[in-house]
């Protein structure tokens, strides 16, 4: 009985596990069909007063690494307190792809 239970749960993430990787080669095939694109933007706007501010930056830099071509990340800090703009900058001086506008 307990080796049934196993094998079920196994076989239910190796699934889950050949539907993630149908899934990101998918999403990776898809962008190499693009031919005309040269650079990509990618513009997002913060809340006033993010919570998670450096973990955002770090998954925004992340997601344009991913893409197969040259890619910038512009994000609009004109609602973040001085505080936050503040540690945005420095982020920003840190890593080339992103720039924060005020």
């Amino acid at each position: 009985m307990l080796h049934t239970v196993f094998l079920i749960i196994l076989s239910f993430f190796a699934v889950i596990g050949f539907l993630d990787t149908v899934a990101t080669l998918i999403e990776t095939l898809s962008f190499y069909r693009v031919d005309d694109l040269s650079s990509v933007t990618i513009k997002a706007k913060l809340s006033p007063k993010p919570k998670y501010l450096s973990f955002i930056l770090n998954a925004l830099l992340l997601q344009a690494e991913k893409m197969p071509f040259e890619t910038k990340v512009v994000v609009d800090g004109s609602q973040l307190s001085e505080q936050d703009y503040s540690k945005a900058l420095e982020f920003c001086f840190e890593n080339d792809n992103i720039t924060v506008e005020k």
